[in-house]
């Protein structure tokens, strides 16, 4: 049987058919203008920026180093005899002049007498050829060998007095007895070693720079060393090398300290610490340090326009708790927080902290 309504169910369904596609189309470009918004819309990420001022800082060289003795001396036997007397003790300060040690004088005072005894005898004799050339009754050769006769005599004394001297030997200078290679009762040649003795006051500091150190230095300049005690002395550079040494090619320094208010220890391990020029530096942490695409060190900063930058600098002086970075724009916003997630040109939102945050 034939259908009463063909027309009307064709046209019905086709209806349907087109609202079902046009309801997709709208539905799509909806979800597609929704996604859209919502990456327009998503928050930028926060850093924390400091604002940072270049500021004048002086450089400042560490370097290892050790304590000396001002002054350092080989004491030595300068007569033959045994010793009788170990006058002070090791480590003991003693002032210039003052005994160390006696050797035996055997008859040296005996000769001493004898010599004098000799020269007033041939004085005598001289003063009689004076008077007898004077009278005629000299001639001129027995005057001059009376003359002779004197001043080989006093050379005998002299002699003889310098070989009792040097039965005592004698601290140089101010200083002390570090170390000694005799005791009583040790028998002594001329030329033999009997101990060392040191100056430790005023005392210095020694170092090797490098050659990218050492052009900042000069003799007279200030500096400073820390001891093997852990204290502070300051000082004047007594010597600064100009031609490096053979076998480090090192340039070796000398601090004077002229006082301290504890005993230094000579050969102790200490820190020299020499200035040497000006830089214009900003100070940042450690933790603000980044690296470029090519490894390159450097800062990450936010520009007015609220984009990440990255700045190269170079490492003035670098410490445990500070780093001095050079070869930057005066003024920066240097991000502290964050700067591990963001890439330059990248939009954040810089959030300012004090030094103190």
């Amino acid at each position: 049987m034939t259908s009463r309504h063909p027309g009307w169910i064709a046209g019905g369904i086709l209806l349907l058919v087109c609202i079902w596609l046009l309801s997709g189309a709208f539905g799509s470009d909806d979800a597609h203008d929704e996604q859209t918004s919502t990456q327009t819309e998503a928050p930028k990420l926060r850093v924390r920026v400091v604002e940072s001022q270049a500021a004048e800082r002086v450089r400042e060289a560490r370097v290892s180093a050790r304590t000396a003795p001002m002054r350092a001396v080989a004491l030595r036997a300068e007569t033959a005899g045994r010793v009788t007397t170990i006058a002070v003790e090791r480590g003991q300060p003693v002032r210039q002049g003052e005994v160390l040690f006696e050797l035996e004088t055997g008859d040296r005072a005996a000769r001493v007498q004898r010599a004098q005894a000799q020269v007033e005898e041939r004085k005598l004799q001289y003063q009689a050829a004076q008077r007898l050339a004077r009278q005629n009754l000299q001639s001129p050769v027995e005057v001059a060998s009376a003359k002779s006769n004197l001043s080989l005599a006093e050379a005998e004394l002299l002699q003889a007095q310098e070989a009792l001297r040097n039965t005592r030997i004698r601290a140089p200078f101010d200083g002390m007895l570090d170390s000694r290679q005799v005791e009583q009762g040790d028998y002594l040649s001329v030329g033999d070693p009997i101990g060392r003795f040191i100056q430790i006051e005023p005392f210095l500091v020694q170092a090797q720079v490098s050659e990218d150190v050492v052009v900042f230095l000069k003799a007279g300049q200030n500096a400073r060393a820390q001891l093997p005690d852990g204290s502070e002395a300051s000082g004047v550079l007594r010597h600064v090398a100009r031609e490096a040494d053979a076998n480090t090619r090192m340039f070796p320094v000398e601090l004077l300290v002229a006082a301290h208010e504890k005993p230094v220890i000579a050969g102790g391990s200490a820190v020299l610490m020499l200035l040497l020029e000006r830089v214009q530096v900003h100070v940042v942490e450690p933790a603000s340090l980044a690296l470029d695409n090519e490894e390159h060190f450097g800062i990450k900063s936010v520009d007015e326009q609220g984009k990440v930058r990255f700045h190269r600098a170079t490492i003035e002086q670098a410490g445990k708790d500070e780093i001095w970075l050079g070869g930057l724009p005066e003024q920066l916003r240097i991000i502290t927080v964050g700067q591990g997630f963001v890439s330059a040109g990248e939009d954040v939102e810089a959030v300012v902290v004090s030094d103190a945050s």
